[in-house]
């Protein structure tokens, strides 16, 4: 029988609460920049990374000044702040409202401005058709079950010259058994795609992750890159981050990042 918990409006919901809950815990993600942190990004040209360490390269930017450029999943007064920074006009789409009024608070506090929009990157139904220059998705879909009416949106809401750029999780990141990674071992067990309503067992997900804990998909490359180029999107830029907080990191990066274009 069909479980309302696979809906895709059911999983924005749980999502949107979890992250919330995130930011009341004080989730790395979701602390925005210091003024210290902001001086010193000034000093280096506002470089954005949407994998944890490495920036995109400037090539894949260009000059923002008054370019729009959608942030997807960006929220947190982080790397929206510093698109801002460069001139770009920012609309933020976020599924926490939380998230979301951090961008706005931290945009506010640097003097900058963001259009703040409310919404799942899976049903961006609420933006205009060829409305941005550009759609930068941070590390975010693996909170989505279904990443194709993502970049169908994506590839919408573009201008004919626009781009895109999206961090996402290296698929391998969810093989592993996450009990023995929290022993410190490596041990094969979920096959790729993975769903934490389907690869686990609801009892074993609540031990593991609690009740407040967002729901992750693990997506396949065919569904990320692949994904990308039957939307008519050309990737003509790629990079690698590793994780440096968990033993995976040592093995092979947790993290890419792909720039497309029209």
């Amino acid at each position: 029988m069909y479980s309302n918990r696979f809906d895709p409006r059911v999983i924005a919901q749980s999502n949107a609460r979890a992250w919330d809950i995130e930011v009341a815990n004080g989730h790395w993600a979701t602390t925005p920049l210091t003024d210290d942190e902001f001086r010193e990004a000034r000093c280096k040209g506002f470089p954005v990374s949407l994998t944890g360490f490495r920036p995109i390269p400037e090539s894949w930017l260009g000059d923002l000044s008054g370019r729009r450029v959608l942030c997807i999943a960006c929220g947190g007064g982080q790397q929206t702040v510093l698109l801002a920074a460069r001139g770009a006009l920012i609309t933020s789409l976020e599924n926490s409202a939380q998230q979301l009024w951090r961008d706005i608070d931290t945009c506010a506090r640097f003097g900058l401005t963001v259009t703040a929009v409310e919404g799942s990157m899976d049903d961006m139904h609420m933006l205009e058709n060829s409305d941005f220059d550009m759609v930068v998705l941070g590390v975010g879909a693996q909170f989505v079950a279904d990443v194709r009416p993502v970049f169908t949106h994506v590839t919408r809401v573009l201008t004919e010259e626009g781009a895109f750029i999206g961090a996402f999780m290296n698929p391998v990141c969810y093989v592993f058994d996450w009990a023995a990674q929290e022993a410190g071992q490596l041990k094969l067990r979920h096959k790729v795609p993975y769903s934490d309503l389907t690869s686990l067992h609801e009892e074993e997900r609540m031990a593991l992750f609690g009740p407040d804990a967002p729901l992750e998909f693990g997506h396949s490359l065919e569904q990320i890159l692949g994904g990308l180029l039957v939307e008519g999107l050309r990737i003509d830029g790629y990079l690698e981050d590793f994780k440096e907080r968990d033993a995976i990191g040592e093995y092979f990066p947790s993290y890419f990042a792909v720039r497309a274009s029209r």
